[in-house]
């Protein structure tokens, strides 16, 4: 489903033309600008997607919307750990670095 999205986006901007699409990016300054253009897009590509609101499509997306929030939740919490641990060594405190291994849930 997500391929077809994308290969109709794909189409589409290639009608548009080379030259309009070069020129639209020269006149913005930047790249990756958020800005109404993009949440046009964004809203064009969700219709896209999901034609319906009560389609499975729906609950994949809120699943996988789901996993992206806890990854990045332990994620962080796996720097910060890795942080602790890595300040343990840099002092060359044993006792601190095993605490914070056994702190961190990985002797259990």
């Amino acid at each position: 489903m997500a391929a077809i999205a994308l290969g109709a986006i794909y189409s589409s901007r290639k009608k548009q033309g080379k030259k309009e699409e070069s020129k639209s990016r020269n006149s913005k300054g930047g790249r990756g600008n958020v800005d109404r253009e993009f949440w046009q897009r964004v809203i064009k590509l969700v219709k896209e997607i999901i034609p319906d609101w009560r389609c499975k499509e729906v609950g994949y997306v809120v699943v996988l919307a789901g996993l992206l929030v806890v990854r990045t939740m332990m994620s962080i919490w796996l720097a910060d750990v890795n942080g602790a641990v890595v300040k343990a060594i840099v002092n060359k405190d044993f006792k601190m670095f095993i605490y914070r291994v056994c702190d961190s849930h990985l002797c259990e």
